[in-house]
């Protein structure tokens, strides 16, 4: 393979986390939403979503959007609180071990 048809990471950071692990829907079930680096709303897109996601004005990475989404598949209901998710779902996997 050539160094032309090689990704690299930040490649790869350009393709993750769209649409097909975070769609609008969902985003919008538990209250989550894009904003672009100048505070205007962002573009969900299948393959990549652009700029950063916020819940309750707070700046969410990847896995803070995936613990709220547990929580809303758990509950069938979104959370107030990041935190309030967290502590749901830790204690309910402590249940279970």
């Amino acid at each position: 393979m050539n160094d032309k048809n090689k990704l690299n990471i930040e490649d790869m950071k350009d393709v993750n986390g769209g649409s097909i692990w975070v769609s609008e829907d969902r985003a919008k079930a538990i209250g989550v939403e894009l904003r672009n680096e100048d505070g205007t709303p962002g573009e969900f897109g299948y393959l990549w979503n652009s700029d950063d996601y916020y819940f309750n004005g707070q700046k969410l990475d990847q896995s803070d959007v995936a613990r709220l989404l547990d929580y809303y598949d758990m509950t069938g209901k979104a959370e107030s609180s990041l935190e309030e998710a967290m502590e749901y779902i830790h204690k309910r996997m402590a249940d279970t071990f």
